[in-house]
């Protein structure tokens, strides 16, 4: 075995037949040797013997039948062979014996096929932590269709899942502005995992609006703000309905642009809404407070209204502003907003809490409210 390496890396020969004798003759002295099988298939494959490669691959697998390593470069050969339902059975049996091959087993068969569906029913099980690793992986190389025909396969398994795994495949689909696609993803996402509406029914247009669940981090839920120079927190002391209210904390360390408090919810084109929030401040330094901004991230010339400063301290009090939305507008984005102040005090200090967010439908322009 030691002779046949010797000879096969030896790149200024080039030649492969005494390391295919010495592998061979390797494997007659120790046939249970997976090692020995493996190297003597990469020798012959090298050489251009590929019915010979095969043949010693097969014996690597009667010897070790349980090797991810054999199955892994088993698989490997066959996909190079075009043999791709039988490589990717063998990849399947590398990564159920070492689960750390997945990623790489993807990766190998994207790029050998680009048939998101031979991949689905060929190389991954049907179990959750397969389809979700799977969605990642699409995800994070930006293949959407992949993502989410991955996400259709594993919904329709109906097993529970935690609901951060899909919010990357909701924002991909917002930021391609694929709507109607991010919608179903989300009411389905909602309806297999355990996260449920505050109410039963038709789901409201913002979601979780009085802070009684966990920020969900993006989607159709509020993005969790992050930024230096605030703090985030559920106060469960203070709420204007419900159990708890949702309190940031500004420490005065800096003139804070602050815009990271965001949700984005659908609407309907041409369409009237009343937007409604409660807001109570404590020692909001600054002359630039908080305030709500309502805008198209997509066209914000279009559509973009903020509701009434609030500084230093004042109780709870409701934010309103009626919006009407152009023709084209089907997504809007509701942000807690906090504009840099141009005095020379200007860092913002103090606390602003929010809660019971909503956005209500008033119908078409051309449609008088009811009563």
């Amino acid at each position: 075995h030691r002779w046949g390496q010797s000879a096969e890396f030896d790149f200024e020969q080039k030649v492969f037949h005494p390391a295919i004798l010495h592998y061979r003759r390797a494997t007659e002295l120790n046939p249970r040797s997976a090692t020995y099988w493996l190297d003597l298939a990469r020798a012959y494959e090298t050489s251009g013997e590929a019915d010979h490669a095969r043949g010693a691959f097969e014996r690597a697998k009667t010897a070790h039948p349980i090797s991810s390593e054999v199955a892994w470069r088993f698989g490997s050969f066959l996909l190079r062979r075009g043999q791709l339902s039988l490589a990717l059975a063998e990849l399947r049996r590398s990564f159920l014996a070492a689960p750390g091959l997945l990623q790489p087993a993807l990766d190998l068969c994207w790029r050998a096929s680009r048939d998101v569906e031979l991949i689905l029913d060929g190389l991954l099980p049907p179990e959750s932590r397969f389809y979700l690793q799977a969605l990642a992986y699409f995800i994070s190389r930006q293949e959407i269709d992949p993502a989410l025909a991955t996400w259709n396969r594993f919904q329709a398994l109906g097993r529970p899942f935690e609901f951060r795994r899909v919010i990357p495949l909701l924002n991909a689909l917002i930021r391609e502005d694929r709507l109607a696609e991010a919608r179903d993803v989300w009411q389905q996402a909602l309806a297999v995992s355990r996260v449920r509406p505050d109410q039963p029914g038709r789901l409201p247009a913002v979601w979780n609006g009085g802070f009684e669940k966990e920020l969900l981090g993006g989607g159709f839920g509020w993005r969790k703000p992050r930024v230096a120079g605030a703090s985030v927190d559920f106060d469960t002391t203070t709420a204007r309905a419900g159990q708890r209210s949702l309190r940031i904390t500004f420490d005065g360390s800096t003139n804070l642009n602050f815009q990271h408090l965001v949700q984005y919810v659908l609407v309907e084109p041409h369409s009237r809404y009343h937007f409604q929030a409660f807001l109570r401040t404590e020692a909001i330094s600054s002359d630039s407070g908080m305030r709500f901004r309502i805008y198209d991230p997509r066209r914000p010339a279009s559509l973009d209204v903020v509701t009434p400063n609030l500084v230093g301290t004042v109780p709870w009090s409701p934010q309103e502003v009626q919006i009407t939305t152009g023709p084209e507008t089907r997504l809007l984005a509701i942000a807690l907003r906090r504009l840099p102040s141009r005095k020379l005090d200007n860092k913002l200090q103090g606390s602003v809490w929010v809660d019971d967010v909503s956005l209500t439908s008033l119908g078409n322009p051309g449609t008088p409210r009811s009563p």
